[in-house]
């Protein structure tokens, strides 16, 4: 009876997590639909990572100085003390539906790192078009070997972010298309 009630009382706890995780990762992503909006698109900014990298376009990324982004976030409620003159990269970060629920921000030495709070898993950004039910997709880590990936074959491409990350995002593409050849 005793290992019962502490069972109930672990499954409530979990159920209250996850929603307090869910609550937190909707607000990041509501954060970043912001800062996305107010984001430069190709005609923009230059940035350093992505002529480092010799990716010699945006693939739906957008660029944001730090002065801009270290005003957006103290609008936000959140200071910053990061350094001036740079142009960081936004990386939108999106579900198979195409909701974006974050930002990759890499910045012009290859830093890279995402809010915190804010979803991952099984998330991707996705270059080239999307692929047909049956077509093809490879999927990555990175941005930069996506985009260079996509240049050299003109294959759709999924960058999953991190290694980790590169199984879940290839079951929620497996899900949605059971035909896709990845």
């Amino acid at each position: 009876e005793e290992l019962a009630e502490l069972r109930l009382l672990q499954k409530a706890h979990e159920k209250k997590l996850r929603e307090e995780v869910g609550a937190e990762n909707e607000g990041v992503a509501a954060l970043c639909e912001k800062l996305w909006t107010v984001a430069h698109g190709p005609n923009g900014h230059v940035s350093e990572y992505l002529t480092r990298k010799k990716i010699p376009g945006f693939y739906g990324a957008k660029t944001i100085t730090t002065d801009e982004y270290r005003e957006f976030m103290a609008a936000h409620g959140k200071e910053l003390k990061i350094p001036s003159g740079y142009v960081n990269l936004l990386v939108p970060s999106r579900d198979i539906d195409g909701k974006l629920w974050g930002l990759q921000r890499i910045q012009p030495n290859g830093t890279k790192g995402f809010f915190s709070g804010q979803k991952t898993q099984g998330l991707f950004h996705l270059i080239g078009e999307a692929p047909a039910p049956n077509g093809w997709l490879y999927i990555c880590e990175g941005f930069a070997t996506a985009a260079s990936i996509h240049l050299a074959t003109g294959v759709s491409v999924a960058s999953g972010f991190y290694a980790s990350n590169i199984p879940l995002v290839a079951k929620v593409w497996r899900e949605k298309f059971p035909d896709l050849r990845i």
